[in-house]
């Protein structure tokens, strides 16, 4: 089995690549007597981004690659962060033996104004998702337009 965890972070330029052991990257204290390693165990963490030990504001993406032999199946766990970490978008996708899609998007601190609204598009490159354009805005006219990150295609690229 080979696990690959790639991340960025918001002030370095490069991609850091970290190849880890299935001990490295799953809870071995969940596994059943005489059972080993596949791509579905537990991950010691939750999330790809708790295993840098950062805040998430300091976090451009994360990615995470398991390619289980055995099983016949790759599968590969991404985050992207904006809005100073408060918001993350993610994609959850497996190939081979088992085919899955998944897009996630996760927002901490809004509603903290009246009747907030959010609006986004984005793409996938290289399976890390890319924010193409996000608006935050509220109903209320006194706080319209709150936040606004708009760009072209490739502004949030790798």
């Amino acid at each position: 089995m080979k696990i690959i965890f790639q991340y960025k972070t918001t002030d370095v330029a490069e991609i850091i690549t970290r190849n880890l052991t299935p001990e490295q990257y799953f809870d071995p204290d969940i596994l059943e007597p005489g059972e080993g390693f596949s791509w579905d165990s537990v991950p010691l963490n939750l999330f790809p981004h708790q295993y840098l030990g950062l805040s998430q504001d300091k976090i451009a993406f994360t990615k995470v690659e398991i390619e289980d032999e055995v099983a016949g199946v790759n599968y590969v766990r991404s985050e992207r962060f904006f809005n100073e970490g408060k918001c993350v978008i993610g994609i959850t996708k497996m190939t081979g033996a088992r085919e899955k899609f998944d897009l996630h998007m996760t927002v901490q601190g809004v509603g903290e104004l009246p009747d907030l609204i959010q609006n986004f598009s984005i793409g996938i490159k290289d399976d890390i998702p890319s924010l193409w354009d996000y608006i935050l805005f509220s109903t209320e006219p006194e706080v319209r337009d709150l936040f606004r990150e708009s760009s072209p295609p490739g502004k949030f690229d790798h």
